[in-house]
């Protein structure tokens, strides 16, 4: 990865320096200058060095974050920016992400989702330095005919950067004379893991057939109509028609689109809007209103309201927080799992907890967890430990809070790291570890996890888990995530495409294989590529030499 500069702005001391030292320590060869002490610094100091990324308190003296990022992004759309808030700033956090911020930290910070969100950042630049060196020799035509294609170009249109010369272009050979438009994310949780085989075939098959669907209800209308190709359950519809008839067609396709069981559709529609440029603004300000959908899976139509506030009350107390902190601290398991209970996150579907609510209170016991002391000086645990955290991430958005808690109990167990030894057992449990080890291997590209294997195998998880690691030597998610990158090299020597080969070897989000597969190899996958073709070429070379 290239080394991009990351300047810092807030207002607090204390703040800047601990961010500092966090990047300098982080496994990124970020290049970090003296951070800003308030917005205008920023302003002037953004305009003299060019930093790539910026990250900046939301709520500063003078220029705060919002007023910061409008003045940012009207001198230049290509600046990264994340903001830093706590609890109390979500409305301002709404509109930092509408007015151009690519994510949000909340407060305490820790390394991993720092990390986890400046990997992001550098993933929009390269994505963005690799569009513009390829753009000017890709064929028009090509856009037209192939369904693929034209699903790329328009998530680079509302999920990267401003690509608006990308749509107008579209719009020119589509004909769409638009005087305004709505825009429509149609979310089917779980659709690409559930429809995923070994081959790769079927889900791009079920994709257009979605698409097509969908087209057929617009009823003549013309629109766009693709598969957010960065979202892999997300696709998305921008057509003329109003905001009550979009509405009407959110209804039917949430209660008739084809999709296998259990697979919800949840769908978000936008204001009525008269500008092209405002698309990726429209898109984002969709995607924020959803965040007050229930924590449950289930169909739902929500619509964009001028007025609306997205709000997420905090679902943990002080006091219940200090104390999950004192136990994590005296290892009493007993009492974190009794914390956790009365924090009724279990319950979170009964007590009608938002989308927001669940991942705001589930990041905090997390980052809990991760901040042990003991956690941060064992490596070989903080890497075990940030695997869970990952895993902890993406099952969330399955919306399965059962698996959610199993993770958190997992992670309280290791945070514990009970030994309790079963080599006096019998040579089951070794055989089963083993039968589990051939079956990760033939089956790697399916929805993997301890609570799923340990059901299999008719095994409590928490003790599978510490069998499996006792006689493999390694944790359960390493296991798994070490073969499917494996996998990922083996696609890879047979030319296949980055994309495809997260989706094969069963990544339903790209960043997030793109940061397992960095942890594994020590390289982002582009880079390896890039190194074993460059390697092969000169095989090629000497053969012919």
């Amino acid at each position: 990865m290239d080394k991009y500069t990351v300047l810092i702005a807030d207002d607090e001391f204390w703040i800047r320096d601990s961010l500092k030292k966090m990047l300098e320590e982080s496994k990124f060869d970020f290049y970090v200058p003296e951070p800003a002490k308030d917005g205008l610094e920023a302003v002037k100091r953004a305009e003299e060095e060019k930093p790539d990324i910026i990250l900046t308190d939301i709520n500063m003296p003078g220029i705060n974050g919002i007023q910061l990022i409008q003045m940012l992004k009207e001198k230049s759309s290509d600046i990264e920016i994340i903001v830093i808030s706590g609890y109390q700033d979500f409305e301002y956090v709404r509109d930092a992400l509408v007015f151009g911020a690519i994510d949000y930290l909340l407060k305490p910070i820790n390394l991993a989702s720092l990390e986890a969100v400046l990997e992001k950042a550098a993933m929009n630049i390269l994505h963005r330095d690799e569009d513009n060196q390829k753009k000017s020799v890709r064929q028009k035509d090509m856009l037209r005919y192939s369904s693929y294609l034209q699903d790329q170009e328009y998530s680079l249109m509302v999920s990267h950067y401003d690509s608006f010369a990308v749509i107008e272009n579209q719009i020119s050979e589509l004909e769409l004379d638009y005087v305004g438009y709505c825009l429509v994310l149609v979310n089917l949780s779980g659709f690409t893991r559930l429809c995923r085989n070994s081959e790769g075939k079927e889900l791009h098959e079920e994709i257009y057939k979605i698409k097509e669907y969908i087209r057929k209800k617009l009823s003549g209308s013309m629109g766009i109509v693709f598969h957010n190709i960065y979202v892999s359950d997300e696709f998305v519809i921008i057509c003329d028609s109003s905001q009550n008839e979009m509405q009407r067609l959110g209804e039917e396709l949430a209660r008739e689109l084809p999709v296998r069981e259990k697979c919800y559709c949840t769908v978000g529609i936008s204001r009525y809007t008269f500008s092209w440029k405002k698309i990726k603004e429209v898109y984002l300000s969709t995607k924020v209103a959803l965040l007050s959908k229930e924590y449950r899976n289930y169909n739902y139509v929500g619509i964009v309201d001028e007025e609306e506030k997205t709000e997420g009350r905090k679902r943990i107390s002080p006091e219940q927080e200090r104390n999950l902190i004192q136990s994590v601290r005296i290892k009493n398991r007993k009492e974190i799992l009794s914390i956790l209970e009365d924090i009724h996150l279990a319950d979170c579907g009964k007590e009608k907890w938002s989308f927001l609510e669940v991942k705001q209170t589930v990041n905090k016991i997390a980052w809990i967890f991760m901040e042990d002391e003991e956690v941060m000086k064992n490596q070989q645990k903080k890497i075990e430990m940030e695997y869970l955290f990952e895993y902890l991430n993406m099952v969330l958005e399955n919306y399965n809070i059962h698996i959610v808690f199993q993770v958190l109990e997992e992670m309280a167990d290791k945070l514990l790291e009970q030994s309790q030894d079963i080599q006096d057992e019998s040579e089951s449990i070794q055989d089963i570890v083993f039968q589990c080890q051939e079956y990760i291997k033939n089956h790697f590209y399916e929805d993997l996890s301890l609570s799923g294997l340990s059901e299999k195998y008719h095994v409590s998880a928490p003790y599978f888990s510490k069998a499996f690691k006792q006689v493999s030597g390694e944790n359960l998610m390493s296991y798994i995530s070490r073969v499917r990158m494996e996998k990922a090299i083996q696609y890879m020597e047979q030319g296949i495409s980055l994309t495809d080969i997260a989706e094969r070897v069963g990544y339903d989000d790209y960043s997030y294989f793109n940061r397992v597969f960095r942890k594994i190899t020590g390289k982002g996958p582009r880079e390896y590529k890039a190194a074993w073709e460059s390697a092969a070429h000169e095989r090629a070379s000497t053969l012919e030499g």
